[in-house]
C-alpha cells in the first residue's frame, strides 16, 4: 500500500511538473504571438512606405 502511494505521489510530482512546465511555455508562445503581430504591422508599414517613396521616385522620374 505505502508503495502505490509512493508511486502516485511521483506520478503527482511528475504530471505537475509537466503542468508547470507547459504554462511557461504557452505563456512564452503567446508572448512571441504578440511580438510577430507586431512586427508583420511594423513590417506593413514599412512596405507601404517603400511603395509611396517608389511611386514619388517613378513620377519625378517620368515628369
Amino acid at each position: 500500500m505505502a508503495m502505490r502511494r509512493a508511486v502516485e505521489a511521483e506520478m503527482e510530482m511528475k504530471n505537475l511538473k509537466l503542468f508547470m512546465e507547459n504554462k511557461s511555455i504557452m505563456e512564452e508562445n503567446e508572448k512571441l504571438r504578440k511580438k510577430a503581430i507586431l512586427l508583420h504591422q511594423e513590417n506593413q508599414a514599412l512596405l507601404s512606405q517603400l511603395k509611396i517613396k517608389n511611386s514619388q521616385f517613378s513620377s519625378s522620374k517620368q515628369g
